[in-house]
């Protein structure tokens, strides 16, 4: 029984670990939400730690085994480490499988949306353009409640506009900004990671604060 639990504490600790990593993903490919990605990924480090005291409380009540007292100090610091480094680099990882899913031609053909909307908006005065108001078949980068639609519309001259396909909120906001150059390099987008995806378009990511 003592040993079933054991490996038990040890199933949980490593579930709490792996998590964060696949929530990630998860949440990448809109399988769950961004708010059950982020809730989730702050409970791990409680059960993460909880559980690998408890390999810890066992190894030392059980016939004590060296090997089995190093692995039980080592799974707290080894697991703690893991968790905060994966809610330290989330945003990273949440790009990246980003980049995996949206193909090189999506990405083309979300900017050339953009850009034609943007247009058409800036065109008539609009600053921004509702969730509701984008075309049914603009790509999707995140779930529809996640889209703020596309904002920051703006002339930059000659006739040429910039806008800002948002999704997320303010602990994660990403999207694809599109537009010329000095469009891309506005200084309100510079707190943002950015990755380029296609012509005069980049893909951005990062807190909102």
């Amino acid at each position: 029984m003592i040993q079933s639990k054991y490996l038990i504490s040890i199933a949980i600790t490593s579930l709490a670990v792996i998590w964060p990593f696949l929530a990630s993903w998860l949440a990448a490919y809109q399988v769950i939400p961004g708010n059950t990605e982020q809730l989730t990924r702050w409970l791990c480090l409680p059960v993460a730690v909880l559980g690998a005291l408890y390999c810890l409380n066992e190894a030392l009540t059980t016939p004590v085994k060296p090997l089995k007292i190093i692995i039980a100090i080592l799974i707290p610091v080894c697991a703690a480490t893991a968790v905060f480094q994966a809610r330290k680099y989330s945003d990273q990882m949440f790009a990246f499988w980003i980049m995996k899913r949206v193909s090189p031609a999506e990405w083309q053909e979300m900017a050339l949306s953009v850009h034609r909307i943007s247009r058409k908006a800036g065109s008539a005065g609009q600053s921004m353009v509702a969730p509701a108001d984008l075309p049914r078949d603009l790509p999707m980068l995140g779930r529809a409640e996640k889209c703020w639609g596309i904002d920051g519309i703006m002339d930059v001259g000659d006739g040429h506009f910039g806008g800002r396909l948002i999704f997320g909120d303010r602990n994660r906001k990403w999207g694809l900004l599109v537009g010329p150059e000095e469009f891309l390099n506005y200084f309100s987008w510079k707190k943002f990671r950015y990755i380029p995806v296609a012509t005069n378009a980049v893909f951005f990511i990062g807190p909102d604060w």
